[in-house]
């Protein structure tokens, strides 16, 4: 077989195409890991997320906590003494939001909640915690490593 510039061509010209099927059908299968998976609705209602980071703000203090070997303590402020609260705890891991771990919020008398963190993944987390008191609703995030 004669080799020249009209079969070079055709060489290259096939090779870019496979190369680039196989980079299409590669990227497809790749796992996409937006900040949640509701981010777009999300997104629409950040003005209430603001709200919410505003009042916690005004708190004279802020939630406080205490990580033991396989658990985490959170402490209420005083401010929230004998009111009813209710609200979502989320340990959103930061690479890979299929590991985040949700909990309802459950005070004991002392404005406390514990949390098991056993078969939690090793790593850095951010715990937000959204609760509201009956009349205002906060938002606070802390940051630990697991």
């Amino acid at each position: 077989m004669k080799f020249n510039w009209g079969t070079g061509i055709f060489i290259f010209i096939t090779l870019f195409i496979i190369s680039m099927i196989a980079i299409i059908i590669f990227s497809f299968g790749q796992q996409v890991n937006l900040v949640t998976p509701e981010y777009y609705p999300k997104g629409v209602k950040y003005e209430d997320h603001i709200t919410k980071v505003k009042n916690t703000s005004l708190l004279k203090e802020k939630i406080a906590y205490k990580r033991t070997n396989n658990k985490v303590t959170l402490s209420f402020p005083k401010e929230f003494a004998g009111k009813k609260i209710s609200g979502i705890i989320h340990f959103y891991f930061i690479t890979d939001f299929e590991k985040d771990k949700q909990f309802e919020i459950v005070l004991d008398t002392n404005r406390k909640q514990e949390l098991q963190t056993e078969g939690f993944t090793s790593g850095r987390y951010l715990i937000k915690i959204d609760w509201e008191d009956g009349e205002k609703e906060y938002f606070q995030e802390i940051d630990i490593n697991l």
